[in-house]
């Protein structure tokens, strides 16, 4: 519960901030994290133990979540060279992943915590 009531204020927060050439690595970067950190609040509260990023693909496809699943491999894609191969991302290109992602979140906190987004 603590997890949940934390990422809502980290999205309160990051809402706040607009997307620009400067800030659009890290908003990517962090909306993953806040979606992936949902993700394992799931597989938790459903008795599940999840390391790694394939898992949690393989955990969205078990739920039924084929097309999130999807989503989760672009993003995690994107993140991986942004954060880690010095990509650059477009602001636009970002304001659409984390328009994707919010969405995502939304869907892992009203079907599966419960929780109004």
């Amino acid at each position: 519960e603590a997890l949940i009531l934390q990422t809502k204020n980290d999205l309160r927060f990051l809402c706040d901030q607009e997307v620009s050439e400067i800030s659009a690595r890290t908003l990517v970067s962090r909306y993953y994290d806040l979606f992936r950190g949902l993700l394992e609040a799931v597989a938790l509260r459903e008795g599940y133990k999840i390391y790694g990023h394939e898992e949690f693909d393989s955990f969205l496809v078990f739920k039924g979540e084929k097309e999130m699943a999807a989503e989760f491999v672009r993003w995690r894609s994107l993140r991986h060279g942004i954060n880690y191969d010095g990509k650059k991302i477009a602001p636009d290109l970002a304001s659409e992943i984390i328009a994707e992602i919010k969405k995502a979140i939304d869907v892992l906190l009203e079907r599966y915590l419960e929780v109004e987004g």
